[in-house]
């Protein structure tokens, strides 16, 4: 019996016990019935880093025998994801919570990024996280998590014409896994992202941003995530301004004691405007900063 065979009994097997529609069990097997082919691997390059030669492998996933249940296995993720505050929706989302906040403390910002995220996560510990935590993959008496343990175990590849199955990580491709890796990095730091000089949290995939009170508090608390965490952590810690997924986050005006923080576009939200560069330190931020970051400087 060939790989192919043994996925596509695997996946009747599983679908047997869904308590679905058959139009949807034949959806779902769409592609697992025409001599279906590995997924295609590539490698796009990340030209927004300033280190050369750093790339993306990707795997081309619309073809797959297993995509439409990995796009099924992502609607339902999903939904416990958007129950889940601290998981923005987009940048624009980000961009209005600075702008609504103030606290007393001076502040701080985190920002740090899980490197090579998709293929370092181990997946037995991220199975075995969301298992305990995701209600939804309980339902249908475990339906979606024998749909999970499928799409992820057997992830086949192609490259220089030989095939590959992917042991360690998840696919940057596959439709299911920006809402797993979401989830999974949520439940993993969750506790010590409950840490009380926390003001803001906000994670998405591979990347997070913090408002806390101190910069020892900061440096506790990145000290407790890579302390814990089997993945990889860079990070930085100002009091000045931070870059968060496509926005930037910087100190503001000074109003009754009580630090206001702003985000002002970096690269596709246009429609954030420009507040002035007003900044609390002249010896921090000038005029020639401002311009060259692209502020508007107010008329002295």
């Amino acid at each position: 019996m060939d790989v192919v065979d043994d996925i596509r009994q695997r996946m009747q097997r599983i679908l047997g016990t869904a308590h679905v529609h058959p139009r949807v069990v034949d959806r779902w097997m769409s592609m697992a019935r025409n001599d279906p082919e590995p997924a295609p691997f590539y490698i796009m390059p990340k030209l927004h880093k300033r280190k050369l030669f750093t790339s993306r492998p990707v795997t081309r996933q619309h073809q797959y025998m297993l995509t439409p249940l990995s796009k099924a296995l992502a609607d339902r993720l999903q939904t416990a994801e958007d129950t889940i505050s601290e998981i923005p929706k987009d940048s624009k989302t980000v961009a209005q919570i600075p702008d609504t906040f103030r606290f007393n403390a001076p502040g701080v910002l985190i920002t740090y990024d899980v490197e090579a995220l998709y293929p370092s996560i181990d997946l037995f510990d991220a199975i075995k996280t969301l298992e305990a935590n995701v209600p939804v993959l309980s339902e249908r008496d475990g339906f979606w998590l024998k749909v999970l343990k499928l799409v992820i175990y057997n992830n086949y590849i192609s490259f220089d014409d030989k095939i590959y199955l992917q042991l360690q990580g998840t696919a940057t491709g596959t439709a299911f896994a920006p809402a797993f890796e979401n989830l999974y990095l949520y439940y993993k730091f969750r506790y010590i992202l409950s840490h009380d000089a926390i003001q803001i949290q906000l994670g998405y995939i591979d990347d997070g941003f913090m408002i806390v009170n101190t910069t020892k508090d900061a440096e506790l608390i990145i000290a407790r995530l890579n302390a814990v965490s089997n993945l990889r952590l860079t990070h930085a810690i100002s009091d000045r301004w931070a870059i968060f997924l496509d926005l930037e986050v910087y100190r503001g005006r000074n109003t009754r004691g009580k630090t206001c923080w702003t985000c002002a576009r970096t690269l596709t939200y246009k429609q954030i405007p420009l507040p002035p560069c007003d900044f609390q330190s002249p010896e921090t931020y000038n005029a020639g900063d401002c311009e060259r970051r692209g502020y508007p400087v107010p008329s002295t």
